[in-house]
């Protein structure tokens, strides 16, 4: 039902791979510090198969037209068009954005990235700028994405509200998920994925979204058929 699907956590394949990396750095730190003599091997974790929820591009509009809020359209557009994480949409602001060059840049500012991971910056295409150009003309806050002249913390009960008058059961990842999938099937090259999304990996990427692209696995496919 929608409220089971809006209300399960979205599942993550990649974080295996996020605690190889903290565990990777506490090991760093310990061989720096002179409690390890020396960096032990430290073998990656196998990635496992992962559930992907995404929605088609009929659904998508479909979902546009069950926000009311205008804050929550704004997040979905750029959400889909980005695929940028929902924590790295609430907190961008407009100088974060070149609407002259069609660019966000979903960095935080010069003195706040030590504390996060490095974001992608992306192109914007025509509906993101068009959601944009609206958006700045009423705007309130620094933050692109408010609500009642401030930012916000959370979109999840906007975004829940949206899909019970749509009836298209979303969680708010699901959009970035709609994203990688809409560019793989679309044949968009893998590592171009990776960028897009700001994945360090692209065997993240390999695994999680590969099998969207209506090419793959084909040449294998077609190479076991025995009839000429």
């Amino acid at each position: 039902s929608p409220d089971v699907r809006n209300n399960a956590a979205p599942h993550n394949s990649a974080g295996p791979f996020c605690c190889f990396g903290l565990m990777k750095a506490a090991v760093k730190w310990a061989v720096g510090a002179g409690a390890l003599d020396a960096l032990p091997a430290l073998p990656m974790p196998p990635m496992e198969e992962s559930r992907v929820e995404h929605l088609t591009k009929a659904e998508f509009r479909q979902f546009l037209e069950g926000c009311e809020a205008a804050h929550v359209r704004l997040f979905a557009i750029l959400a889909v068009t980005t695929g940028a994480r929902t924590a790295a949409i609430l907190q961008l602001t407009w100088p974060q954005v070149d609407l002259a060059r069609c660019i966000a840049d979903f960095n935080p500012p010069t003195l706040e990235r030590r504390k996060h991971k490095t974001r992608a910056i992306v192109p914007l295409n025509g509906p993101a700028m068009q959601a944009l150009r609206e958006a700045v003309k009423v705007r309130t806050t620094d933050h692109v994405i408010e609500y009642a002249g401030r930012p916000i913390a959370s979109i999840k009960t906007g975004v829940r509200l949206a899909s019970e008058r749509s009836r298209v059961p979303v969680h708010p990842h699901m959009f970035r998920h709609s994203a990688a999938v809409w560019m793989a099937e679309a044949r968009v090259p893998l590592d171009e994925i990776a960028r897009f999304l700001g994945h360090s990996n692209v065997e993240i990427t390999r695994n999680v979204y590969a099998k969207f692209n209506p090419d793959y696995l084909q040449q294998a496919a077609t190479a076991l058929d025995w009839e000429d």
